[in-house]
């Protein structure tokens, strides 16, 4: 079996990609989020109004319609989406409304969504980009009217751990919605947070999602629903060619072995005595080397002359000299094989 044959709603992106499209429709969409086990409201597109009628009745009122178009990613802009339909005459109105409203903007309708209305107050949003230097980025914050009014969002590079996306929840300034509100029931954290990891999971299935955004993502009964979605669709990036970055060489920089100070002082008050001092209060087990042209020892440490008379080529150099100095004091680190 082929990788992507493992990953969920595969057929779906590739589906979209063959027909040309730059992005699911919303049936479409939310099929993929209920593949990654987003909860999503039970519903079915239409082409003509006595199966309108006949879905509506299966669900049961109040219904949501929504006109299906490829060709609109927000569809409320345009008045395609009609909200508490509760009748089988309304449902007839609003389907004759949907297709007026399509035809007055020059857009084709595909068909008519009908859902269950999903009934809630509290309105979030999870979302997907692309980071020209970090790659997929996930995004949690408020949703509905207040996601462009308010813009109380936080982000997490993927891929996201569990207490990475928990943490999400945390960081926007309306966390106290998460709570019990209002006679609204407390948030399910657990189940939100399993919205988030799925999201980030596609983008590590998908590299072909330019951008997802589930909004609103409406709170019922304390669960997260997914009641709208928008998945934009690219061929896949090139793969880079460019080998990995050797990341063990920032050993040398977070956690070194050894130290010089360039500039060293027996002076606290100045950078130079101020580095040394601090690595021996910091309790760093490593060598320290003062480099001062005076040579002598400073704060109990043999100091040398310059870079090139010391022992060893240190992991680390920090350079506290005046910027006339810099330049010539890196070059002379360079010659040292300083790492």
């Amino acid at each position: 079996m082929k990788e992507t044959e493992l990953k969920p709603g595969r057929a779906i992106i590739e589906s979209a990609l063959r027909a040309g499209a730059t992005s699911l429709d919303e049936q479409a969409g939310k099929r993929l989020l209920a593949a990654y086990g987003i909860p999503v409201p039970q519903g079915e597109t239409v082409t003509d109004v006595e199966a309108a009628v006949r879905v509506a009745s299966t669900l049961g009122y109040p219904v949501v319609m929504k006109g299906s178009t490829s060709a609109v990613q927000h569809k409320t802009d345009l008045g395609l989406v009609i909200l508490r339909v509760m009748s089988e005459t309304e449902v007839r109105e609003a389907y004759q409304a949907l297709v007026a409203r399509s035809a007055a903007a020059g857009v084709e309708l595909e068909g008519v969504l009908v859902e269950r209305m999903v009934k809630g107050k509290r309105e979030f949003m999870v979302g997907l980009g692309h980071d020209h230097l970090f790659g997929p980025v996930v995004l949690f914050g408020l949703g509905g009217i207040y996601a462009e009014a308010l813009r109380d969002v936080a982000l997490a590079v993927t891929p996201l751990s569990e207490k990475d996306a928990d943490d999400l929840l945390d960081l926007i300034q309306a966390k106290a919605l998460l709570g019990a509100f209002r006679g609204e029931p407390e948030v399910d954290r657990k189940a939100l947070v399993a919205v988030i990891l799925a999201v980030a999971r596609m983008a590590q299935d998908h590299p072909e999602i330019g951008e997802l955004d589930i909004n609103p993502l409406v709170i019922e009964n304390g669960a997260p629903v997914a009641v709208d979605a928008l998945i934009a669709v690219d061929p896949p990036p090139p793969v880079s060619t460019r080998p990995p970055a050797d990341l063990s060489r920032l050993d040398q920089l977070c956690a070194p072995c050894s130290v010089a100070v360039i500039g060293a002082s027996s002076d606290t008050s100045k950078w130079g005595g101020m580095l040394i001092a601090n690595l021996q209060l910091g309790g760093f087990s490593g060598a320290v080397y003062p480099v001062n042209p005076k040579g002598g020892t400073i704060l109990g440490l043999p100091a040398y002359a310059s870079v090139s008379e010391l022992p060893e080529a240190p992991d680390l150099a920090l350079i506290a000299v005046p910027a006339p100095a810099v330049a010539q004091a890196v070059e002379d680190c360079g010659r040292k094989g300083v790492k």
